[in-house]
């Protein structure tokens, strides 16, 4: 038996910095050297749904199409 949780109570469930810095501490285990992090795209807010922000070495990437795939 599953959970369903809407998008507005996925976000009352869980604390939208806590998984942001999980995400960035998973990633960087994964590719030392590098962060990323989760953030509404601009001009929305959490409930519009999250892009995928990467910095490598000292370049922020502008789309995960920008990555090598081993990178992907």
């Amino acid at each position: 038996m599953g959970v369903s949780i809407s998008p507005a109570g996925f976000f009352l469930a869980f604390n939208p910095c806590d998984v942001d810095s999980d995400f960035g501490a998973i990633f960087a285990e994964l590719l030392p050297g590098n962060f990323a992090k989760l953030q509404p795209p601009e001009g929305q807010d959490l409930t519009q749904g999250l892009e995928v922000k990467v910095r490598l070495g000292n370049v922020w990437k502008q789309s995960l199409t920008e990555l090598s795939g081993g990178q992907r």
